[in-house]
């Protein structure tokens, strides 16, 4: 990525994933008057989310690393659209099951999981 169109594509993809990431914090306040939880409750959210984001950092570091920023930021694009949409289609549960099976498949159609092993 040269020039002004990767450093657009960077600050693009940073400000959607820094909603993300934010809003997690913005809801909690939703949360509990939402759903009734406790304070220590949304705090144990919050502290999973934030450790699998934390933990999630090495996957897609080791991503980049054996495919490139561009490949690896337009999957992290297009997954989350892809997982909402199928919940929508065939449940919560079949929806995270679909995901699975397709990380699966794409892993071993892609050598994925050697590249984790060889770091």
């Amino acid at each position: 990525m040269r020039g002004w169109h990767g450093v657009g594509l960077v600050a693009g993809w940073q400000t959607v994933a820094s909603l993300c990431f934010y809003a997690i914090f913005a809801a909690t306040a939703f949360l509990r008057a939402e759903f009734g939880l406790s304070r220590t409750l949304v705090g144990v959210i919050i502290t999973v989310t934030m450790l699998g984001y934390t933990l999630l950092l090495f996957v897609v570091g080791a991503a980049v690393d054996g495919y490139g920023e561009r490949r690896v930021m337009v999957g992290g694009l297009l997954a989350p659209p892809t997982f909402g949409y199928l919940v929508d289609t065939v449940g919560y549960t079949a929806g995270w099951v679909a995901l699975a099976g397709g990380v699966a498949v794409a892993a071993l159609l892609t050598g994925w999981l050697t590249l984790l092993t060889r770091a």
